[in-house]
C-alpha cells in the first residue's frame, strides 16, 4: 500500500461520493480476530514447514502479527499495527508475493498452495472488510482505504 494524501487531504467531491456509498461502519468482533489469528497461524505453519528456512524475517513478522491479536490493545491500534505489517509480508523481494510449496505429487502441491493462497485471502478480506477501515474508489477506479483519516492507495 502506498500513501498518497496526508489526513489534511480531502478526497474530492466525486470520490467522497463513492467512498461514501462504500463505507461500512462494522468493528471487529472478538470470532473475527479469533479467524484472522488462526489464518496467521496456519500460514506461518506452512512457511516454517515448506520456506526451507529462507522465510525467518517473514515468520517474525507473523508471530508479531499472532501477538497483536492477543494483546490488551486498542482495535484501533491493533488494525493499524496488523495493516503495517501486512505490508511488510509482501514485500518485493523475500516476500510472501514469491512464496510458493513446492511437493513432488502436483495434486499436493496444487491443494497446499490452494490452501496457503485462501489464508492469506482471508486474512486480506478481514482486514479490509471487518475492521474501521472504508473503501473508496476514486472516479480512476483506483481502490483506497482510510484509517483514521488517513488515505491509502492500494
Amino acid at each position: 500500500m502506498k500513501r498518497l494524501v496526508d489526513s489534511k487531504t480531502k478526497l474530492d467531491s466525486q470520490e467522497q461520493i463513492h467512498c461514501n456509498k462504500l463505507k461500512g461502519d462494522k468493528m471487529m468482533k472478538s470470532e473475527d480476530y479469533l479467524q484472522l489469528r488462526i489464518s496467521y497461524i496456519e500460514i506461518e505453519n506452512m512457511v516454517h514447514k515448506y520456506g526451507h528456512g529462507q522465510y525467518n524475517g517473514i515468520l517474525k513478522i507473523l508471530m508479531g502479527q499472532v501477538n497483536c491479536i492477543d494483546s490488551d490493545e486498542s482495535d484501533e491500534a491493533k488494525m493499524k499495527y496488523l495493516i503495517e505489517s501486512y505490508r511488510k509480508l509482501f514485500i518485493s523481494k523475500g516476500g510472501l508475493g514469491d512464496f510458493v510449496i513446492y511437493d513432488v505429487d502436483v495434486q499436493v502441491r496444487n491443494q497446499l498452495n490452494e490452501k496457503y493462497n485462501d489464508e492469506v485471502k482471508k486474512i486480506w478480506d478481514s482486514l479490509l472488510v471487518c475492521s474501521r477501515l472504508s473503501c473508496c474508489i476514486s472516479k480512476n477506479l483506483n481502490l483506497w482505504i482510510t484509517l483514521s483519516g488517513n488515505y491509502w492507495n492500494i
